[in-house]
């Protein structure tokens, strides 16, 4: 799994619990928290590693980042 820090784009990238965890930015206790729990829960963490590998394929792969810029740049065209 994903632990990721609160800033930018990066929440957007780790669904909650199900492929990693976001914590607040300089918050060294709530990154150790998720740390501590990612090694206690062996399986579960594997699990969500398989999930959070499989949702960065699915999702943000150069196909499916290509079609939604070339949807986005059509729809700015339009409004022109």
């Amino acid at each position: 799994p994903v632990v990721v820090s609160n800033v930018g784009g990066l929440p957007e990238l780790v669904v909650e619990g199900e492929s990693g965890f976001v914590v607040p930015p300089a918050d060294p206790d709530a990154l150790a928290e998720r740390l501590r729990w990612i090694h206690a829960h062996r399986e579960a963490s594997i699990a969500m590693g398989v999930r959070a590998r499989q949702r960065i394929l699915n999702d943000f792969n150069i196909e499916t980042t290509i079609d939604q810029m070339l949807t986005l740049f059509r729809k700015l065209a339009k409004q022109t």
